[in-house]
């Protein structure tokens, strides 16, 4: 029996075997070859002891939320413990993002609310057990999801060749639609465009450019970019006009002015100001415009075609012309 044997383990003889196997054998022969190593694996590893483990880090996953109702981020914990058995060598080697914990928000209300974390809610690799989830309990708070409208603040870096300035910058659209926990959304004033640079430049020209929102819970309704027109030109320059008399407009025979004349400050292209004649520029004050017994009311200066986007009127002084009925 023992020669036998020892001629069936012959290295010659079982290269001769194997080399007049049929296909039939030889596929055979691989699937019980593949299914003795799967056994032989099973055994090992149900012969292993089993160790316990704690795993910290272990993701909380929230499902079930309300539609119009959001988890507000910072409010729960984002993470917890498991102790665990196992195995040895498969609880041993396991990481936080191999397991995770459902948390089901179904049906909760707006507002401080508790959801108990429960061993059957643990998703982990099969035959490892859980034995324990710390915290068992979190607390958390959801807030109804509200929008609104918000202003849009350009935001610019660098500064302007010499010798010009920026006149005015222009947004479109300059307002957009943003949603969120309402906590969160009645904080926001504006919401701030990518940076523009205006290094090195010299001529208008506009950029195409999105909006970043404050908080990563709140989020843009439209996803629209927004364009800023940019206006440069000659640094500006300011002048007086002084004396400059009030015209009154629509005023009956009985009605005279006690403000005669005003002080005028504009702001603009030096070239532009220095050509600017006094006559040039109207003082009115139209009566038609104002209640019947008014008494006073701000003039309007009015510039000549052409230059009221070129010049900026900064002051007028007195601020209110005096009339009397």
């Amino acid at each position: 029996m023992k020669a036998n044997f020892l001629q069936w383990l012959n290295p010659l003889r079982l290269y001769q075997r194997l080399t007049h196997l049929s296909e039939a054998e030889w596929k055979g022969l691989g699937l019980k070859a593949i299914a003795l190593a799967l056994a032989a694996l099973l055994y090992l590893i149900a012969r292993q002891p089993l160790s316990e483990v704690r795993v910290v880090g272990v993701p909380v996953e929230f499902t079930g939320l309300s539609q119009g109702v959001e988890l507000l981020g910072d409010s729960a914990p984002q993470t917890v413990s498991l102790r665990l058995r196992g195995p040895r060598d498969q609880v041993r080697g396991l990481l936080p993002n191999q397991l995770s914990v459902l948390a089901n928000l179904a049906n909760k209300e707006p507002g401080e609310r508790v959801v108990q974390l429960k061993l059957k809610d643990v998703v982990a690799p099969d035959g490892v057990e859980v034995l324990q989830i710390e915290p068992a309990s979190i607390k958390f708070r959801l807030e109804p999801i509200t929008k609104k409208s918000v202003k849009v603040e350009p935001q610019l870096i660098g500064g302007l060749e010499e010798g010009v300035e920026l006149y005015r910058i222009t947004a479109t659209p300059n307002e957009v639609e943003i949603m969120g926990p309402q906590s969160l959304l009645d904080a926001v004033k504006q919401v701030k465009t990518e940076s523009v640079s205006l290094k090195g430049r010299r001529q208008s020209f506009s950029a195409t450019v999105e909006v970043e929102v404050p908080q990563p819970a709140l989020r843009v309704t439209n996803r629209t970019a927004v364009t800023l027109a940019l206006e440069i030109g000659e640094r500006r320059a300011s002048r007086l006009f002084a004396n400059l008399p009030v015209q009154l407009i629509g005023a009956p025979h009985n009605t005279r002015l006690l403000t005669k004349t005003v002080e005028v400050v504009l702001l603009g292209p030096r070239a532009e100001l220095e050509a600017l004649r006094a006559d040039e520029l109207k003082v009115e004050l139209n009566l038609n415009t104002l209640p019947a017994n008014a008494e006073s009311a701000p003039p309007r200066v009015r510039l000549p075609d052409g230059l009221a986007r070129q010049i900026e009127i900064k002051s007028i002084n007195p601020t209110e012309v005096k009339v009397k009925r």
